[in-house]
Parts: C-alpha cells; sequence; structure tokens
C-alpha cells in the first residue's frame, strides 16, 4: 500500500466515526418541566352554621280567638284579675272593657274577692260565637268560677273547683267591644272541656 493509499483510508476512517458518533442520542436527555401539585390548603373553609328552626307557634286557645269580641272578653278577664289583685275595681282599664250597666255592678260582683289572690286570668274556654249584629255578640264560656281564687295567706282556693257555662253578651260601642252581662247557660254542660289556664 503507497503513502497516499494509506493517508485516503485514515482520512476516511476518520469521517465515518464522527459521523458515527453524531447519529448516536445524547447520554442524557434535558429535564422535562413538571406541573407542580396545588399546595394543599393550611385551613378548611368553616362549615356554615346551621339555620335555628322555628319556633313552633302557639297553640290558639280556641278556633275563636281571632273574634275581636273573644279578644275583648279575654282582655276583660285578665284586668278583672289586676283589679282583685290591687284591690281596686275603679282601675280604668277595667272600665273601659265593661258597658256602663256591667261597670255599676263591678263592687257587687267582685268585692267579696278583694281580699284573694288571683293567679292569673280566671279560666275560660270559648265554646261558640253568636252574631247577634254588627254591634252584639254572645259568647259561650265554660268558666272556672270556683277554687280560681286563693286565699293571700296560704295560696289555698278559697272555695271548691266549680265549673260553669255562661252566656256573655259584648256590645261594639266606641270602636271597642265591651262586656255587657254575664248569664248563666242552664242548657249547656261543660264537663270534660278543658280549661285553659287552669291551675294544676
Amino acid at each position: 500500500m503507497t503513502s497516499r493509499a494509506g493517508v485516503a483510508l485514515l482520512v476516511g476512517a476518520v469521517v465515518l466515526s464522527i459521523a458515527g458518533c453524531g447519529a448516536d442520542k445524547p447520554v442524557t436527555t434535558p429535564p422535562v418541566a413538571q406541573e407542580l401539585p396545588s399546595a394543599a390548603p393550611t385551613s378548611e373553609s368553616p362549615s356554615p352554621s346551621p339555620s335555628p328552626s322555628p319556633s313552633p307557634s302557639p297553640v290558639p286557645l280556641s278556633p275563636f280567638e281571632d273574634d275581636p269580641a273573644v279578644q275583648a272578653l279575654r282582655a276583660y278577664l285578665a284586668v278583672s284579675s289586676e283589679a282583685i289583685n290591687a284591690r281596686n275595681l275603679d282601675l280604668p282599664a277595667f272600665a273601659a272593657l265593661a258597658t256602663p250597666a256591667r261597670g255599676s255592678r263591678h263592687k257587687d260582683l267582685y268585692t267579696e274577692d278583694l281580699g284573694t289572690y288571683y293567679p292569673g286570668p280566671p279560666p275560660a274556654a270559648v265554646v261558640g260565637v253568636r252574631i247577634v249584629s254588627a254591634t252584639s255578640r254572645v259568647v259561650s264560656i265554660c268558666l272556672l268560677d270556683g277554687g280560681f281564687a286563693l286565699d293571700r295567706a296560704g295560696g289555698t282556693p278559697t272555695s271548691a273547683r266549680n265549673v260553669g257555662a255562661a252566656l256573655v253578651t259584648l256590645t261594639l260601642k266606641d270602636q271597642q267591644w265591651k262586656v255587657d252581662t254575664f248569664l248563666r247557660d242552664a242548657d249547656r254542660s261543660c264537663k270534660g272541656v278543658p280549661l285553659p289556664g287552669e291551675p294544676a
């Protein structure tokens, strides 16, 4: 082999070697960027406060409690208790809820109870309302008219328990229903009728 041929072979080998190295993949590949997981929240969101349950509506004393005459009668019974406990039958509120005829009888009807104590309005169950006219109504009630007034010293009832039926006539005057008469209702029995507000 001539020297020129040897040089040519050597150059060719070098070229093939360089070409072979260029075809290979790099030993290490560059890192691929990866999305980092989002950081967990440091604290949980506060749970919403539970809404308070609505309070149940009070049970009406009777199906007739929306009647204005019944409402006036309830107010009259309540203020009669206040008058007895204050030992003052001339309370303006007491007179305002009665017709002049009824008011003139307050002392005759209640003086005996002035030495006692009423623990609240006399318990009464309204069992009916009769509309007589635009200005007159009759309310049928069962009333605890015995065993309700208490002795001021010992707190014991001053009489035996008794429930009586009554017809209460109310009159509308000056846009106010007023108690006019209390009459016993001999045709009605109050046996077994519960009385709202009766002491246990």
